[in-house]
């Protein structure tokens, strides 16, 4: 049976989940669904990769998983430059046994945007049915 988590917008799921499978939804700083922001009002990068980091977490945990139980982090930056601060983040939030993960730098588009985080999971053993 497929189940689904509500995602950060009512027509896109935070999450699919089928078994002990979990696969996010791209997700981004929640700050940036504020009406009205500019990319001059908008979160820096560092803000935004922890907001991102942060919401990832959520939606995972809503699925019956967690950060630890990812399998794959899948990150987009706008800006080459960011990487650092990226994998920075990254190695922070799994620093052992970090899940395989993607990299690239793309287009978004909300110009705010500078990150966005998806990820494949398994459920945590607590929580699977």
């Amino acid at each position: 049976m497929i189940t689904r988590v509500p995602g950060q917008l009512p027509s896109i799921s935070g999450a699919t989940c089928h078994g002990d499978l979990v696969v996010t939804s791209g997700v981004i700083c929640p700050d940036l669904l504020r009406p009205g922001l500019t990319p001059a009002t908008a979160p820096d990068v560092g803000q935004q990769i922890d907001g991102a980091l942060a919401a990832l977490g959520e939606v995972l945990r809503a699925a019956g998983s967690d950060l630890r139980h990812a399998l794959r982090v899948e990150a987009f930056l706008a800006h080459p430059p960011d990487f650092p601060l990226w994998d920075s983040a990254f190695a922070a939030a799994w620093p052992a046994d970090p899940p395989a993960r993607t990299t690239l730098v793309t287009g978004f588009a909300l110009p705010v945007v500078l990150v966005e985080l998806q990820a494949i999971a398994v459920r945590a053993p607590a929580a699977a049915p």
